[in-house]
């Protein structure tokens, strides 16, 4: 809430409760116009000092963000400590006479009643004007919290097309395109079926920004496709095992995860041996979660991970995060010297 809001609603408020108090005052005790009038602009201005103390201590103490039981405490406490004190003055200047106007106790004891009947009315109207300003307060927090939820999602939305775009692998697409040529006088109809596969892979990798997730199936149909490339160009080299429980294939996973898994296991292994290798892909569910493994032969004196793929490795891991929550995990061992296994847990719903 802006300052200048702020302040209009406070004068407006107390302005209004003034009045009514004037109302009332001509209404019940009779007092003449100015002197409701007076009572009434005092009435505003202690209820405008009290209530911008209460709203100072809030925000000092930061009480807006801690628990409802916290928050009730502190304004509970805060009103019992300025009410007495308000409630004498209060009394002192007649400010509000008909609050105690039908109040029968002796001259004796009023002197003490009705700083206390003040005192209590100042406690509730205070307690009232907290609730009312951390609720405004909680609901214009929610509404902005929602706004800056909706500008990241649209943010990363348009951030994960971009990267998408620009993670494809141009050595997949100049060896592809160089097995498309060789074929072209060789087997014209082989070359003319991995030309249709090759653009539905790009289909794919260009159009995967306006999804987040897909399921397991429509990926696997995209992995046909690039492996169905690949073995081309690596015929004999490149063995294919697949283990794909029926139950996986309609869950769901971030796109391109097991696309850029499959594509990291050629480049890195397969691809590197001059016998070439097994790949495995797996798919089952385990205690309701999806488990995915990426299995491949790799060179025993491989060379590390470059950086690039380190943080493919990392955005893959927060895809995962974001998406499914904490329990979600990608993980890659390369424990074994010939073998790297990159293994990929969902939760499913509970």
């Amino acid at each position: 809430m802006s300052t200048t809001r702020y302040w209009r609603l406070q004068i407006a408020g107390w302005a209004l409760f003034g009045a009514i108090n004037a109302g009332v005052a001509r209404w019940i005790v009779h007092l003449p116009v100015a002197v409701v009038v007076g009572q009434a602009v005092g009435l505003g201005v202690l209820g405008i000092g009290l209530s911008h103390l209460l709203y100072v201590w809030i925000r000092r103490s930061e009480v807006a963000n801690r628990s409802l039981l916290v928050r009730v405490g502190h304004v509970l406490l805060f009103s019992g400590v300025v009410s007495l004190p308000a409630g004498i003055l209060t009394s002192a200047l007649n400010l509000a006479p008909w609050q105690t106007a039908d109040l029968t106790v002796g001259a004796d004891h009023r002197w003490l009643i009705v700083p206390l009947v003040h005192a209590l009315n100042w406690v509730l109207l205070l307690v009232v004007w907290g609730a009312v300003y951390l609720s405004l307060r909680s609901f214009r927090e929610q509404a902005l919290g929602e706004v800056r939820e909706a500008q990241l999602a649209e943010a990363l939305h348009l951030a994960e097309l971009r990267l998408l775009k620009a993670q494809l692998n141009p050595h997949f697409l100049f060896n592809a395109l160089n097995t498309v040529r060789a074929l072209i006088a060789e087997d014209p109809s082989q070359a003319q079926q991995a030309v249709t596969q090759l653009a539905r892979t790009l289909r794919y990798t260009l159009n995967s920004g306006q999804d987040e997730r897909v399921s397991l199936d429509r990926e696997l149909a995209i992995v046909d496709d690039y492996l169905a490339i690949e073995a081309l160009r690596l015929g004999e080299r490149l063995s294919l095992v697949r283990a794909i429980d029926p139950a996986t294939r309609e869950r769901q996973i971030p796109v391109m995860l097991l696309q850029s898994l499959v594509e990291n296991a050629i480049k890195h292994g397969i691809a590197q041996l001059p016998r070439g290798g097994v790949l495995k892909i797996s798919a089952e569910v385990v205690a309701n979660a999806l488990i995915l493994t990426v299995e491949n032969a790799r060179p025993r004196t491989a060379a590390p991970d470059s950086d690039s793929d380190s943080i493919g490795l990392r955005n893959s891991t927060e895809r995962l995060r974001l998406l499914f929550g904490p329990q979600a995990s990608l993980n890659l061992d390369v424990t074994q010297a010939d073998r790297a296994v990159a293994r990929v847990r969902i939760p499913g719903n509970p």
